[in-house]
């Protein structure tokens, strides 16, 4: 957002667009919201609207690539746990558990 020539009232308004757009429309107000915000926080500070708009474009674009990041790590976790479940799973019904550790429920 810095590089698209964002300021601390825009960031401020992605951020407050953000927590109030998770309220107003749910699944789109979290994009839509923070994406008008900005681009009025812009037009306010008496940029133009084709600056207001790339750094609304910018803050949108910062947003869905970090979510797109996050879900990324999110499914490799999911996946290493699965594996990990699996594998020891099976690891422990060949081994016979209850001589391992001495338990006879």
């Amino acid at each position: 957002m810095d590089k698209a020539g964002g300021s601390k009232w825009g960031m401020r308004a992605a951020t407050i667009g953000l927590i109030v757009g998770s309220f107003v429309i749910p699944p789109f107000g979290v994009i839509i919201v923070p994406f008008a915000l900005v681009l009025i926080a812009k037009m306010i500070q008496k940029k133009t609207f084709q600056e207001s708009i790339k750094v609304a474009f910018a803050t949108l674009i910062a947003f869905l690539s970090g979510t797109f990041a996050k879900a990324i790590i999110q499914l490799i976790m999911i996946g290493v746990f699965v594996f990990d479940v699996i594998f020891f799973y099976f690891l422990l019904n060949k081994i016979n558990f209850v001589s391992l550790t001495g338990f006879k429920g």
